[in-house]
C-alpha cells in the first residue's frame, strides 16, 4: 500500500460526531428571554435616571432660590416646566388624568396645581417657606406618579 491509500483508508475510519438532539426552539428562547430582559433592565434604569434628573433639576432651582439667584415667580416657572417634562405633560392643570394608583390624590393634585399657578401669576412674590414646600410637593409627585 502506498501512502496515498493509507492516509485515505484512515480517513475512511474517522467517524461523524452524533448529531445534537433537536433544541433549535429551546435556544432561540434562551436568546430572546436574555434580550427581553435586557431591554426591561436599561428601560427601568432609563426611567429610574431620568425621574431623579428631574428632583435633581427641583433641588437646583431650590438651591438657585435660595442664594437669591432667582425669584420666587421665577422658581414657580422653572417648577412647573420641569414638571410638565418629569410627568410627560403637556400642561399643568387640575385636570391632568392622574395615573390608576394616584386617583386616590386628585384633590391633592388640584390643590397643587393651583397653589402652584397663583404662585406663577401671583402679583405679590410668596414667602419662602411656602415656595420650600412647594418643591417638596413637586419632588413627591415626581416620586410617585408612575
Amino acid at each position: 500500500m502506498n501512502s496515498s491509500e493509507q492516509l485515505s483508508s484512515k480517513l475512511m475510519d474517522i467517524q461523524l460526531p452524533s448529531a445534537p438532539i433537536a433544541s433549535e426552539g429551546f435556544g432561540l428562547m434562551v436568546i430572546f428571554a436574555c434580550l427581553f430582559i435586557a431591554v426591561m433592565v436599561l428601560v427601568g434604569f432609563y426611567q429610574y435616571y431620568t425621574r431623579g434628573a428631574h428632583r435633581r433639576r427641583l433641588n437646583r432651582i431650590e438651591g438657585d432660590f435660595k442664594q437669591d439667584k432667582i425669584t420666587s415667580r421665577e422658581l414657580a416657572y422653572q417648577v412647573a416646566h420641569t414638571l410638565c417634562d418629569g410627568l410627560a405633560l403637556h400642561t399643568l392643570s387640575s385636570q391632568n388624568a392622574l395615573p390608576a394608583g394616584l386617583r386616590h390624590r386628585q384633590d391633592e393634585w388640584h390643590t397643587f396645581t393651583i397653589k402652584l399657578n397663583t404662585y406663577r401669576y401671583a402679583k405679590e412674590q410668596p414667602d419662602r417657606h411656602n415656595i420650600t414646600v412647594l418643591v417638596t410637593e413637586s419632588c413627591d409627585w415626581l416620586r410617585h406618579w408612575h
